[in-house]
């Protein structure tokens, strides 16, 4: 037959893929997406020499992959994702050396990947997440030059990952998420600089230390590093990231201060830092991202100064729900906007900084109330951060005015330790916030 492309997408045949099949040999195009088809792919397969897309997603298809598919010596695009397929990939997959597109994704799939999987060089997307493959990822990977989207999400690879990924320098999506992976996130990450949905390594067990190049993914969306055991200090490079809109670095071990850089990342919507071991101030320059509607430093050691914030302060409630400020001490109070916050240096907290009347971890585990922030509270990537104090302890604030005789100059400058600050600097209100007794 002369039947170069056979479309049969959406339709609900239930049953298995004939072998005559085979039969198509000038067959160039095939496309059974959601057709309902079931059982093994037929090795007759192999004899469509000519084909060059062959698209089976959303069935029901299980068995293994047949080698048969390695004579398709033309093929291009070769979608397999979401069916019930099993066994491993076949080291003969690999001829396959004009493969560009390769969607294996939502199967069952499992054992290593092969080193000869370098040899597809051509591709410019692998699809291989949520399947079962183990063992590391191949240096080999460094020889996908081509390529622009990369998802092994959610399986169990592990080792380390190899610093050869710095050549996929045209990648714009990369996700390693959900796996095993360990070791230093590699400094060669940063020559990936064409990553633009999104760079996603969360939840897996890298440790050591943030790299400074980083800062290089400057086109980058998002990044997800959390859910590691990623250490030392948020680097300042983070800043360099003028494109990022959602960075998410929670449940890691990082320690130090939010870096007042931060600030310059204007299209930033959600900033996640919580649970680590932050201390210091939140930089007033993080109220000047007006896109931004979630800011999380929950289950950390940080500060805020209201009076720094207070022309930005979205609903003053979110402070008083905080279990270190009694609900009986909250009042909004009307009144001209404060001048605008500025960066200065008793706001940014370093290891010269001197704090107010406020209770900070330190690395032996013991809080300090002397008011002074020593180099020594930064937690070393060789040492286990300390638990953060306990939300039990009230630091102590000047008298608070009574209701009656409320202005402008009873708004305090409070330093005041918060578990949770979310959704706050969203927009920037008209009215002022101040902190005031009620009367009961």
């Amino acid at each position: 037959t002369a039947l170069t492309k056979l479309n049969l997408q959406e339709n609900n045949i239930f049953s298995e893929i004939p072998s005559e099949i085979g039969l198509l040999q000038l067959l160039e195009e095939l496309y059974m997406t959601a057709t309902q088809v079931t059982g093994q792919l037929p090795s007759e397969m192999g004899n469509l020499v000519s084909l060059r897309i062959l698209i089976l997603a959303n069935n029901a298809l299980n068995g293994t992959i047949p080698t048969e598919l390695a004579a398709l010596s033309l093929l291009t695009d070769f979608d397999m994702s979401a069916n019930q397929v099993s066994g491993t990939i076949p080291i003969e997959m690999t001829q396959l050396t004009n493969l560009k597109i390769l969607k294996l994704n939502d199967n069952l799939i499992s054992g290593t990947l092969p080193t000869e999987i370098g040899l597809l060089s051509q591709l410019t997307a692998i699809f291989i997440s949520y399947n079962s493959f183990s063992g590391t990822i191949p240096s080999q990977i460094g020889y996908f030059t081509n390529l622009d989207l990369c998802s092994f999400q959610t399986n169990q690879l592990s080792g380390t990952l190899p610093s050869e990924i710095g050549f996929l320098t045209v990648a714009g999506y990369v996700d390693l998420s959900d796996n095993e992976l360990s070791g230093e996130i590699p400094s060669e990450i940063g020559l990936m600089a064409f990553v633009n949905s999104g760079l996603f390594l969360s939840n897996n067990n890298f440790g050591g230390t943030i790299p400074t190049t980083i800062g290089a993914l400057t086109r980058s969306l998002e990044m997800h590093l959390n859910g590691n055991e990623l250490c030392g200090t948020i680097p300042s490079e983070i800043g360099y990231l003028i494109n990022l809109a959602t960075c998410v670095l929670a449940s890691n071990l990082i320690s130090g201060t939010i870096p007042t850089e931060v600030g310059l990342i204007v299209p930033l919507v959600i900033l996640d830092l919580q649970s680590n071991y932050l201390t210091g101030y939140i930089p007033s320059t993080i109220a000047l991202l007006t896109n931004q509607n979630i800011l999380d430093v929950s289950y950390n050691s940080v500060m805020i100064s209201i009076d720094s914030y207070t022309d930005y302060v979205c609903d003053s409630t979110k402070f008083c729900n905080s279990t270190w400020i009694p609900s009986s001490v909250c009042y909004k109070c009307d009144g001209s906007p404060s001048p605008s916050p500025s960066v200065t240096s008793s706001e940014t907290a370093s290891s010269s900084e001197t704090t107010s009347s406020s209770e900070t971890k330190s690395s032996s585990g013991t809080t300090s109330s002397s008011g002074t922030t020593s180099s020594s509270e930064t937690v070393s990537c060789s040492e286990t951060p300390s638990e953060t104090a306990s939300s039990s302890e009230t630091p102590s604030v000047s008298p608070l005015p009574s209701k009656s005789n409320v202005n402008d100059s009873d708004c305090l400058s409070l330093s005041i330790p918060i578990r949770s600050l979310i959704k706050v600097f969203n927009s920037i209100p008209q009215s002022k916030y101040c902190f005031s007794k009620k009367n009961n």
